[in-house]
């Protein structure tokens, strides 16, 4: 695996577009396994089994928040501002991990004296807790500031290979959770301490590290920790609140089920974020306010480009796919997919102005704010529509939840961004999508209900999709061609 043995180095081999594929890559990588296995674990554990997991998962959530304490965006956007500065750089790294490590260490006690001897599932509960440890393995921030993504997508990518093998050899049956929840948390851990391997060439000499330094660090981290419990509470609570109002492990299994393909999903119109935010983070601190303004605007275009299409297909296939994927018995999850198609371009909005451009210029107390008032959003209305609809009114409420939180986002910089151009670019790929949604309409209605026919809606919607930019001489269309064809040349 090749490293970054250098700044030059990284510089010149590691480009916005190379990092985009390695961090796309990586960001897959985590959601390979339940992706790759859920058509067989929804069939082996049913819906039941899948929402009794959902559940259990979405407490030991909450201590894994604890314990990483906003340290990983933190720590991303230190080591990008010191990348210059190697001495400083990994002063700085082993500071941040051990306030990891103190972190970590206080929420797994916690968890182990209070909440695993009280459950009703304590070996479950007690082997979902190596996912608070792996909080404490993972370096991947330290990476991600040094933008070398390539080495945590190889990390990553061979032990969540491994992942996908063990689970389809050891887990059979319904009463398999407990063997399923060993390997999914434990081979994440073993991801992480791969990383360690590859430290060569980003670090000098390890320094003293000194309490009162590691102090320091806890206060930013904090004001980026409370942006993720805001933020925590619509993307895990929701799983909890449908656990304790309909007391159903069916209901939760349907919605983690449709969560699942969404946050896949949401990887794709995400993805050029963590790279973008450690760009902007160096630019910032360079003084070069206009280069990373513009950086974003074109961040707008690309997650435009990819979310609304992509938002558009989920729609046109979910009740074709679900029963193909799933299984029987999972049709409700069709509803929930259309439902939360909604939040790719409304994530992909929050994610360009708070991950990648807020937090790099040191102004994660809007993304606090911001994600605080999603929150109280997403608890009211949860609160309320999922007595009603179950698992569906947690899906209005957490779209009603994401909107409102890029709604505060946008007024916080509108007097930096442009707003009208922003609106501008998604007026003009959500018009390029109309073409092949029209066309996904009609095949729907004459295309045989089986494999084939979706993947023909599929194909042809994104053939028409791709021509309708290549009509309009798209400039994200435009640029991508002329990477591969420079890349044919070489």
């Amino acid at each position: 695996m090749r490293r970054c043995h250098n700044n030059r180095d990284m510089k010149k081999t590691h480009s916005l577009s190379v990092n985009f594929i390695f961090n796309l890559l990586y960001q897959i990588s985590l959601y390979a396994v339940p992706l790759v296995t859920t058509p067989y674990l929804s069939r082996v554990l049913g819906p039941d089994g899948i929402g009794h997991y959902a559940f259990v998962q979405s407490i030991a959530s909450y201590f894994v928040l604890a314990a990483t304490l906003g340290t990983t965006l933190y720590g991303q956007r230190r080591i990008a501002a010191l990348k210059e500065d190697p001495a400083a750089k990994t002063r700085a790294f082993y500071e941040i991990f051990a306030l990891r490590l103190c972190t970590t260490l206080l929420a797994g006690l916690i968890y182990l004296l209070f909440v695993v001897p009280n459950s009703g599932d304590p070996v479950l509960y007690l082997l979902l807790g190596l996912d608070i440890l792996a909080v404490a393995c993972d370096i991947s921030w330290l990476y991600q500031g040094d933008e070398c993504f390539h080495v945590i997508a190889g990390c990553s990518g061979i032990c969540k290979l491994m992942s996908i093998v063990l689970i389809l050899l050891f887990v059979k049956e319904p009463g398999d959770i407990d063997v399923y929840a060993f390997i999914f948390s434990g081979m994440a851990v073993l991801g992480f301490i791969t990383q360690w391997f590859c430290l060569k060439g980003h670090l000098e000499k390890r320094p003293t590290v000194r309490p009162a330094a590691v102090k320091a660090h806890l206060r930013p981290a904090l004001g980026l920790f409370a942006a993720q419990v805001a933020t925590q509470i619509y993307t895990v609570f929701d799983k909890t609140m449908i656990g304790l109002i309909t007391r159903s492990d069916t209901q939760n299994g349907y919605y983690e089920q449709s969560q699942k393909v969404i946050r896949v999903l949401v990887v794709l119109a995400t993805a050029l974020g963590t790279v973008m935010a450690s760009r902007v983070s160096y630019l910032w601190h360079q003084k070069r306010q206009r280069t990373a303004q513009e950086l974003i605007q074109e961040s707008f275009r690309a997650t435009f480009a990819m979310a609304m299409p992509i938002a558009a297909g989920v729609a046109l296939i979910a009740r074709r796919f679900v029963p193909f994927y799933y299984g029987e018995g999972y049709e409700p999850v069709a509803q929930l997919l259309c439902i939360l198609s909604l939040l790719l371009p409304i994530i992909g909005c929050s994610s360009v102005l708070g991950i990648q451009y807020l937090v790099p210029t040191d102004r994660e107390s809007w993304v606090t704010r911001s994600s605080a008032v999603g929150a109280v959003v997403n608890v009211i209305l949860n609160s309320v529509l999922i007595f009603r609809f179950q698992a569906v009114g947690a899906a209005i409420a957490s779209i009603a939840a994401e909107g409102c939180v890029s709604a505060v986002q946008f007024w916080v910089v509108r007097k930096e961004i442009d707003l009208p151009r922003v609106a501008g670019l998604a007026g003009r790929y959500f018009a390029c999508c109309l073409p092949m949604t029209g066309l996904g309409i009609i095949l729907n209605r004459f295309m045989p209900q089986n494999l084939v026919g979706m993947m023909v809606i599929i194909f042809a919607c994104a053939a028409v999709y791709a021509g309708t930019l290549l009509v309009l001489k798209d400039p994200l269309l435009k640029k991508v061609l002329e990477m591969i064809r420079s890349g044919k040349r070489q």
